[in-house]
């Protein structure tokens, strides 16, 4: 580990943390869903839309961001310490399932229960359909997106922590039994755009994971060659080219957002780590509540719909804003309480017992 950020990198978490959110944001069509189905929203009338109508149409992408982010932190707290057996194949798994697993099978678990009690008072499952015991199965093993489901299950967006697992263990045989992590990276990049076309959540992950790697590689390189400042300059005009340009034709390629417009905001923020570490602890919350809000938004969402339901108002309520900043603020808050009474104890408790 190449030691130019510290032991956290506050920018990224903040990062992470407003990612969070803005797929919170993407699914508040959930609310309009009966049936699978939300053909009866309209789109322009969501909460503040004029200030989030970007979330509204393209806040999904924030998941390939979250990927990126994981890319350039694991490569930088990781990949020389696994390939130096600093870090063994033990300590990364037991790292690893005590920072993940605990709130996903709370979660999970959760989701189950709420979606027995609003299909047995509706007739059908809220969003996601396929919650049969084969696919808990495949939830509890954390490969419920690795091509084996039939569909949308239980807690869904978790999809996306299923693939960060299957990409923790790419990263660590890579870093394991390789040296050459760059040209490796730039192949899986290179064969995942490929297979990316098919949208194959495999591919999608590994794309941005590994763009997200040599992002680091690029970052590391860049600071060591012309300073951390000469860095923090070059990231400022990528930045606004990058977003000047797909603002201004209107760039909808996830492709192109990926490699100009994430890249370059992790550029620019990582600069700023580099010249100042602690930039963004003021707000660290943020990061840290960003895998919970995450994983609670949705059971949140199912609670509820079915008390607006069972109560008797429309589905017209989700337009109001006081609804949304109401919904808003008692997610982070129990993402907040989740973090402390729920995520901290248990990662302790699992590494005190492991390690």
């Amino acid at each position: 580990m190449t030691n130019v950020f510290g032991k956290r990198i506050y920018t990224l978490d903040v990062l992470r943390g407003f990612a969070a959110l803005s797929v919170v944001l993407w699914h508040w069509q959930h609310f309009f869903m009966k049936k699978n189905a939300a053909s009866d929203i309209i789109i322009n009338r969501q909460p503040f839309y004029e200030f989030f109508s970007v979330f509204y149409h393209y806040g999904l992408y924030a998941v390939e961001l979250f990927f990126m982010i994981s890319g350039f932190i694991f490569f930088y707290l990781y990949a020389d310490n696994i390939h130096s057996n600093k870090t063994s194949a033990k300590t990364f798994i037991v790292n690893r399932v005590s920072r993940l697993y605990p709130l996903y099978i709370f979660t999970f678990a959760v989701v189950a229960i709420l979606q027995i009690i609003f299909f047995k008072s509706h007739n059908y499952f809220f969003v996601y359909p396929m919650n049969d015991i084969y696919h808990a199965i495949l939830n509890l093993l954390m490969i419920q997106s690795w091509g084996f489901e039939r569909g949308w299950s239980f807690n869904a967006p978790t999809w996306s922590v299923s693939i960060e697992v299957l990409m923790y263990m790419i990263f660590f045989i890579l870093c394991k039994f390789t040296s050459k992590t760059t040209f490796i990276s730039i192949l899986i990049v290179a064969l995942s755009y490929y297979f990316f076309k098919i949208n194959n959540p495999i591919m999608i992950g590994a794309f941005s994971f590994f763009i997200g790697g040599l992002t680091y590689k690029i970052t590391i390189a860049a600071i060591k060659n012309i300073s951390a400042k000469l860095f923090f300059i070059f990231a400022c005009v990528f930045l606004l080219i990058s977003w000047g340009v797909i603002f201004t034709l209107q760039v909808a390629d996830i492709f192109s957002i990926i490699l100009f417009g994430f890249t370059s905001i992790i550029f620019f923020l990582v600069s700023i780590s580099a010249i100042r570490n602690d930039f963004g602890k003021k707000i660290e919350w943020l990061g840290d509540i960003s895998y919970s809000s995450y994983l609670l938004h949705f059971p949140l969402q199912i609670i509820v719909v079915y008390l607006a339901d069972k109560i008797g108002y429309g589905r017209d309520l989700f337009y109001s804003p006081k609804v949304f900043i109401l919904f808003m603020l008692t997610l982070m808050a129990i993402s907040y309480m989740s973090y402390i009474f729920i995520e901290k104890p248990s990662q302790q408790f699992i590494r005190d017992k492991f390690h």
